[in-house]
């Protein structure tokens, strides 16, 4: 480990507000993003829907292999299936592929929740992906990997390697460290709720408040295993 490594890490224990402690995670306005399962066999449900040029078949094995990769992180109860593949299911995640879409020009792709219960839980959320052609397929799995991880309720994360961070051209198509830990802790396998992940997502202001101005002084004992982790896994944390 370095010393801008070692910063960090300093950085992220010795301090507090949100400087030193990161909320669940949480959307602009502050309101916890987590959707209401039962467990394991409570699968939170997706469909595909394609404008673009990109083959349906294609974009369907894309984002299966996305969903496999959120649905299989020891620890945690979340499960995504298809609901094409479930008769009666009701889909809470819709991928659309588009050819274009407002803001195209900036962004790749971009996740919003656009439908909440009388309770204020994720009713459904919207993946757009754009497709101008010529997109490199690993960028477009990473991309896909990254917005789903927004859709259950993610931030992004200060690690490069995550794939939760802005850094498309260092992460892989893989969680990291800090990915796992945040959904396992939003989605814990043995009933627990929602407790603070350690990386996604930091603080913002909402307001005069901090979303994470509740939580000020909480050191969760976790981060101190980062480095070690890290080392061991051949992974640098940011930077």
């Amino acid at each position: 480990m370095d010393w801008r490594n070692l910063t960090l890490l300093i950085s992220l224990v010795g301090f507090s507000g949100a400087a030193a402690a990161y909320p669940i995670p949480v959307d602009f306005s502050g309101t916890l993003l987590r959707w209401k399962i039962l467990g394991a066999d409570d699968p939170v449900y997706y469909e595909i829907t394609n404008d673009s040029t990109i083959d349906m078949e294609l974009a369907t094995q894309l984002v299966s292999s996305s969903t496999d990769i959120w649905s299989n992180v020891e620890g945690s109860d979340l499960r995504l299936a298809n609901a094409a593949e479930t008769a009666g299911s009701s889909p809470k995640i819709t991928v659309n592929f588009n050819s274009t879409f407002d803001g195209g020009d900036f962004a790749a792709a971009y996740a919003a929740m656009d439908e909440y219960d009388l309770d204020g839980n994720p009713a459904h959320c919207s993946v757009h992906i754009a497709i101008r052609g010529g997109e490199q397929t690993s960028d477009l799995e990473k991309t896909i990997l990254h917005e789903l991880g927004h859709c259950l309720g993610l931030g992004h994360s200060l690690f490069p390697k995550a794939i939760m961070s802005y850094r498309l051209e260092e992460n892989s198509f893989a969680l990291d460290v800090d990915d796992m830990v945040a959904i396992r802790r939003h989605y814990a396998a043995d009933g627990t709720g929602a407790a603070l992940p350690p990386g996604c997502t930091i603080g913002r202001k909402s307001g005069k408040k901090s979303q994470a101005s509740n939580i000020t002084w909480f050191i969760d004992p976790f981060i101190l295993l980062l480095p070690a982790i890290a080392w061991l896994t051949g992974r640098r944390l940011r930077g």
